[in-house]
């Protein structure tokens, strides 16, 4: 029983495979070929081409990683300028929601008060600026007729 059993033991290790896995790349090696009489060169060439393929995972997965931050940061202020925006809309709807009739009211009073005073000042300023140019303008005649 001993040696059969051993000798079940011994195909089933060499019919097994070892994987190495990390996100996004995964190797498997066949232990009959670990186990294989090839030269320590060629496992070491392999060994050296794997760790080379998983040096260059290790950087995607840094910059995949990068680029994620990168998205995290713009989404939080998208989220923030849109928080803002609701803010500000709430506010506007708040002002907005005045009742018409105030409003009208608001606008009637000032249109009589101020119509009155508001063409007075138009035609004082009006004549005011006019009176102005004309100074400057015949500035001269002015001087002599003062003298």
């Amino acid at each position: 029983m001993g040696h059969s059993y051993f000798k079940k033991l011994r195909d089933a290790l060499l019919s097994s495979r070892l994987r190495i896995s990390i996100p996004f790349l995964a190797y498997e090696i066949d232990v009959s070929r670990l186990l294989d009489t090839q030269s320590i060169d060629e496992r070491l060439q392999r060994l050296s081409l794997v760790k080379n393929d998983l040096q260059v995972a290790v950087q995607a997965i840094r910059e995949l990683e990068k680029e994620a931050e990168e998205r995290k940061e713009e989404a939080e202020l998208l989220e923030r300028a849109v928080r803002d925006l609701e803010q500000e809309k709430s506010a506007a709807e708040a002002i907005l929601d005045l009742p018409r009739e105030a409003v009208a009211r608001l606008m009637q009073e000032a249109a009589s008060k101020g119509r009155v005073r508001g063409l007075l000042e138009g035609f004082l300023t009006g004549v005011l600026s006019s009176l102005l140019v004309w100074l400057l303008t015949n500035w001269n005649q002015v001087m002599r007729w003062i003298s």
